[in-house]
């Protein structure tokens, strides 16, 4: 079972300023045993969040004749992840957030936008395989894969339609 239990958009009065998030709950169990794989009836599903939830706030402004400015952030969370593969005898994930930055002008058919993703680092695990040959030959390891790091950056975007 996989639920949004808020998804809302709010706006003020002067309609500048514009807030939305998002909360999800999955209650995901297995409903039968597999010999074949070891899952037994009501273990948390392999690589599912329990909650997940986001925040975004922008503000819009005027910058000159023609051209929009908004400044935004958002912030992104995911609870902790059922992995019986996640370490040597753990059998989750961290929970990890991460939080972004952006400051961007728009005119017409084209928008420059300055950006920082995950600005706190956060090395949130994204998944992780355990290699049995790890150990014994040098040359095997386990992989991680984590979130992207720290990133700073300009994106530049033109709308060549209509």
């Amino acid at each position: 079972m996989s639920t949004v239990l808020l998804e809302e958009q709010l706006k003020d009065p002067s309609e500048n300023l514009n807030f939305s998030g998002s909360f999800g709950y999955t209650d995901a169990t297995y409903t039968e045993d597999s010999e074949e794989t070891g899952v037994t009836a009501g273990q948390r599903i392999v690589n599912t969040p329990r909650m997940t939830a986001s925040l975004l706030g922008q503000y819009l402004f005027p910058v000159a004749d023609g051209y929009q400015g908004y400044i935004q952030g958002n912030y992104q969370w995911t609870d902790d992840i059922y992995d019986p593969d996640a370490g040597r005898g753990i059998p989750k994930r961290d929970a990890f957030g991460t939080l972004g930055l952006r400051f961007g002008v728009q005119h017409e058919n084209w928008e420059v936008v300055v950006f920082a993703d995950n600005l706190t680092d956060e090395r949130g695990m994204l998944f992780k395989y355990i290699n049995q040959a790890a150990g014994v030959d040098p040359f095997i390891a386990d992989t991680v894969g984590v979130i992207r790091p720290r990133t700073y950056g300009i994106t530049l975007r033109w709308n060549g339609g209509d």
